[in-house]
């Protein structure tokens, strides 16, 4: 997750699982495949499984910097 950061993922081909969980705890789960657009809000832990081959291209405002992502413990699937 990002403390500072909130991203977007746009699905350009392949597929996918995501899977949020946010800060009251409650998951979330999204079908990727091409043309989906997700939004993940600072402080949402968030995972990916890829079924296959999935391209995605990811923007992240304010921008990406290491220090602002966290690993999680946990495993959302």
């Amino acid at each position: 997750y990002h403390k500072e950061s909130i991203e977007y993922y746009l699905v350009l081909s392949g597929k996918g699982i995501l899977r949020i969980k946010n800060p009251e705890g409650k998951v979330s789960e999204t079908e990727l495949k091409p043309g989906i657009l997700v939004r993940i809000d600072v402080n949402e832990i968030h995972q990916m499984n890829n079924l296959g081959s999935l391209v995605l291209e990811a923007i992240s405002y304010p921008v990406w910097k290491a220090e602002d992502e966290i690993v999680a413990d946990e495993s959302l699937f």
